[in-house]
């Protein structure tokens, strides 16, 4: 029998398995505003401004019920009234929804541009809910309706008068008030001062209590002298001066009457830190008088933009500036070539009180403020009239040319006066190059704007000059003069 053979068994092969990824990616949901965090959603809405203006902000703000609360805040942040029925729907507005107003942090009021129309009048408006709103201001709308006349811009002036009681909560305020005199707005705010002030019973209470920046356009609205309402003295630039947390003023238009702060109240005082007049009829004489009420001033710029002589020689601003204003850091004052009839009022029609200002820092000024007549350069010395501790030093020499007595009706750079001006100019920069060393410490940025210069050759060798120094010096032309009275010391790039 032949031997069996045993059956070996199959071997099981398991089946190859798919490999595996490795790197599985899970499908994203797609992104949506709603979905980021609320501190990415607020920037993105505070950006929207820059990018597309307030018309994208209102936009936004009618996507979804999110959007419009964050929208909102930026839309009340920042409020630009430049017409007249803007005025009157924000003031329902304000009326109706109260917790707007804490929203409000700067307002500009361009009334130069208000066009009064007959459908814009406040005696149109449909009944206002009054459901919400507090004691003080329905004694207001009271008002308001109590006044109301006939005549379209007589309404204009109360609702006006309205609206700024309602923007308490204001940081900043900007008012343009055109040509207007305003005198119902003045009524009206002394009426709704004497209603809602609860410390004192007369209008002397703060209008805007929070505010901290005034801006004031004006040619004849603060030209008044002081009223009598309901029988107590009144003047608008008490009225809107009187935050005690008020600490920048600024002032375009005509400084006649209302600069003598004397006749408005003896004892004002001015919180302000920081002034900007660009006035007409604006002298000597009647700075000082307003400067006498700015105990705590720090900052002040001043361009006149007419040329009145100064006939009241009682007041003189070198006096003021040491004795009334002795904190100031910062002094700017353009001219215009014309500081002979600026400083008329002074002995000497020229500034002399620079050295004894304590704390100046930064000094902006035209050469000519400083003599009168530059014909006689050799006796005249301008490190003499700065103080030691001066920082910062721009003079603009453009205008001194004004003091050269020449028949010519316009001059060139080879005729006899432009050559005298050219070598003072010179004159004046070697001595500040000179002086430098050991009587200002601290001057280490200086500019220098002249007519008639090579701008580049007469910076390279001043700066070799002063190159044991560190301080640095530059030379502009005429033509670039003018645009650095406005520009920061880090944009003149010295």
């Amino acid at each position: 029998m032949a031997p069996s053979t045993a059956v070996k068994p199959k071997r099981c092969v398991p089946a190859r398995k798919k490999p595996s990824k490795k790197n599985k990616v899970d499908k994203t949901r797609p992104l949506k505003f709603s979905f980021l965090p609320t501190e990415m959603r607020a920037m993105v809405v505070e950006n929207m401004s820059a990018v597309g203006g307030r018309r994208l902000l209102r936009d936004f703000s009618l996507t979804s019920r999110d959007g419009r609360d964050l929208a909102r805040k930026e839309l009340y942040r920042d409020i630009s009234i430049l017409r007249v029925a803007e005025l009157a729907c924000l003031t329902r507005s304000l009326i109706e929804n109260p917790p707007l107003r804490k929203l409000i942090r700067s307002v500009s009021l361009h009334a130069d541009r208000w066009n009064v129309v007959r459908h814009q009048s406040g005696r149109d408006w449909a009944p206002i809910d009054e459901s919400r709103v507090s004691q003080s201001d329905r004694q207001l709308i009271i008002l308001l309706r109590s006044l109301n006349s006939n005549k379209l811009a007589d309404d204009v002036q109360y609702i006006c008068g309205l609206f700024l009681f309602l923007v308490n909560e204001t940081r900043h305020l900007t008012f343009d008030t055109g040509y207007y005199y305003w005198d119902l707005l003045d009524n009206f705010l002394a009426a709704g001062l004497a209603l809602t002030s609860l410390s004192s019973p007369h209008p002397g209470t703060a209008l805007l209590p929070a505010m901290k920046t005034l801006n004031i356009s004006s040619k004849h609205y603060l030209r008044k002298t002081v009223q009598t309402i309901q029988g107590v003295p009144y003047h608008p630039f008490k009225t809107l001066t009187a935050s005690p947390h008020l600490r920048e003023f600024i002032f375009t238009g005509d400084m006649d009457k209302w600069s003598n702060l004397d006749d408005i109240d003896p004892s004002m005082r001015l919180p302000f830190t920081k002034v900007n007049l660009f006035a007409s009829s604006c002298t000597a004489s009647t700075l000082s008088k307003f400067l006498r009420h700015c105990p705590d001033l720090q900052c002040l710029s001043v361009a006149p933009q007419s040329y009145n002589s100064d006939p009241d020689t009682n007041e003189c601003l070198n006096t003021t500036l040491t004795n009334f204003c002795p904190q100031i850091r910062e002094l700017s004052l353009r001219n215009g070539g014309r500081s002979r009839d600026f400083f008329r009022s002074s002995a000497t029609h020229t500034i002399t009180c620079l050295p004894e200002m304590a704390n100046l820092k930064e000094l902006r000024l035209e050469v000519d403020a400083f003599f009168v007549d530059i014909s006689d350069s050799s006796t005249f010395r301008l490190p003499n009239k700065f103080p030691a501790q001066l920082e910062k030093l721009f003079l603009d020499c453009s205008f001194a040319l004004t003091h050269f007595h020449t028949p010519y009706m316009r001059l060139v750079p080879s005729s006899p006066e432009a050559i005298a001006y050219k070598k003072a100019v010179h004159n004046m920069i070697r001595s500040i190059c000179k002086a430098r060393e050991d009587g200002f410490p601290r001057l280490n940025t200086i500019v220098i704007g002249s007519k008639w210069m090579s701008p580049v050759h007469s910076t390279k060798v001043a700066n070799k000059a002063l190159s044991k120094t560190g301080a640095r010096i530059k030379i502009m032309s005429s033509t670039n003069t003018q645009r650095l009275w406005t520009c920061s010391w880090d944009a003149m790039k010295v």
